[in-house]
């Protein structure tokens, strides 16, 4: 805003002077009048009585410029405000913009640098509930292959839930509302708001979300907070939708399908990635390799669609049993491994012994049947001696190869030396 001073300031630095001299005037025309008053003193009187009434004129004329005067001061002032009012509205406006656009940049960086649904909700979750302090926070996801909506998480208290969740929580009206007209919806209700929005990607709903707001407090305040969450809303409901449909799109290119482990190119890349981090922090990693004994007799004997049955048990039983800071994966047909970060292979041998031992004593049930199946375990361990990560994945299935020649159905772990030791048992 460019200042311009008003026409009248030169004026305004004379008035003091000018009222000065006004009042030294009618002090002289006063004096004068009471010397002269009863005498004939026919020049003064009327000159001292002309000097009064000017006075007079002039106090009048001035009394209204100073008037006019003040109202202009009243009007910069208002006008001064007003426009201090509307920047801090346009910086507090730019200030939201800028959270806004950091919160939706933070949740692109949560959605392509995690692959997992769960995290990815939670980080989500989190973002949102420190950009506008909501009470709940609650979304409800299209199932696949159905147009059934099923409620999949729930944040409260700083916490994420995804179990055992009310199933009536997607037929929430609001939810329906949002989802059958495709907009955004509110309710208010004894000092809180309630916001779905749905959630579109690619012109399907992939799922819808909602708020509940603590808006308590006048009603301009109350507007205000529930405007701005509908705006925050708007504009990272799309990131939303994505953190929610890309999860499935990353699982479907690294998940193998029968097991839902996930897949051999995805264990590459990770085991390089441990490798890389284990190195830089001088961490201890191991690797497990499990292949399924005799598997080709199954199929034989039980038919492929008992095998398929045999390997989702098997994986499924590796899976249950494995710490969660360890990650499982299908290296290829009846073979699987485990990364186990910051453990030796001490450590990972006996991981490995319980996991066969359990294999060993499940029945997995076929149809009809029930099949035992039994696997041969290799372990290996990251050491000055193994430089990359075919180095490490060499050892662990030269330990494997050991275990099979030995009679199948037993680890072996490559310690320190070029040669598969047998563990205690």
């Amino acid at each position: 805003m460019r200042y311009s001073p008003p026409a009248g300031l030169f004026t305004s630095r004379l008035a003091k002077p000018a009222a000065l001299l006004l009042l030294a005037t009618a002090l002289v025309a006063v004096v004068i009048l009471v010397l002269t008053w009863g005498e004939s003193g026919y020049i003064l009187k009327p000159i001292a009585l002309a000097a009064l009434l000017l006075i007079l004129l002039f106090a009048a004329v001035g009394t209204i410029i100073l008037r006019r005067r003040y109202d202009d001061l009243l009007s910069q002032r208002e006008t001064l405000r007003e426009e201090i009012e509307l920047a801090q509205e346009q910086n507090s406006s730019l200030r939201r913009q800028v959270e806004v656009l950091a919160a939706m940049r933070e949740v692109g960086r949560v959605i392509s640098d995690d692959v997992d649904f769960c995290r990815i909700l939670d980080q989500v979750f989190a973002i949102l509930e420190a950009l506008l302090r909501p009470e709940v926070i609650s979304v409800i996801v299209k199932e696949q292959d159905s147009d059934r909506f099923a409620p999949r998480a729930i944040r409260y208290n700083g916490r994420t839930v995804f179990e055992d969740i009310d199933s009536h929580e997607a037929e929430h009206p609001l939810f329906e509302k949002a989802i059958g007209e495709g907009t955004l919806q509110r309710q208010l209700h004894a000092g809180r708001a309630t916001l779905a929005c749905p959630l579109i990607v690619d012109r399907e709903v992939a799922g819808a979300i909602k708020f509940v707001l603590n808006v308590e407090g006048s009603p301009e305040l109350a507007e205000k907070r529930i405007d701005y969450t509908e705006l925050v809303i708007n504009d990272i409901a799309r990131h939303i939708a994505l953190a929610i449909k890309t999860p499935n799109l990353h699982t479907r290119a690294i998940v193998d399908g029968l097991t839902s482990l996930y897949s051999r190119t995805h264990f590459e890349n990770q085991l390089k990635d441990h490798i890389n981090v284990a190195r830089r922090y001088s961490k201890l990693l191991s690797l497990i390799m499990m292949d399924i004994d005799h598997f080709k007799r199954v199929n034989d004997v039980y038919g492929h669609l008992v095998g398929d049955v045999a390997l989702s048990e098997v994986a499924a039983a590796i899976k249950t049993n494995v710490r969660d800071c360890d990650t499982v994966y299908r290296y290829g047909g009846e073979e699987f491994t485990v990364i186990l970060p910051e453990t030796s292979a001490k450590q990972s041998q006996i991981i490995a012994e319980r996991l066969r031992r359990i294999i060993e004593a499940t029945k997995f049930a076929a149809g009809k049947s029930l099949i035992r199946v039994t696997i041969s375990v290799g372990v290996a361990q990251l050491d000055q001696s193994t430089d990359s990560y075919e180095d490490i994945v060499d050892r662990a299935d030269q330990a494997l190869l050991a275990a099979k020649e030995s009679g199948r159905n037993s680890t072996f772990v490559w310690i320190d030396t070029p040669k598969p030791v047998k563990p205690i048992r």
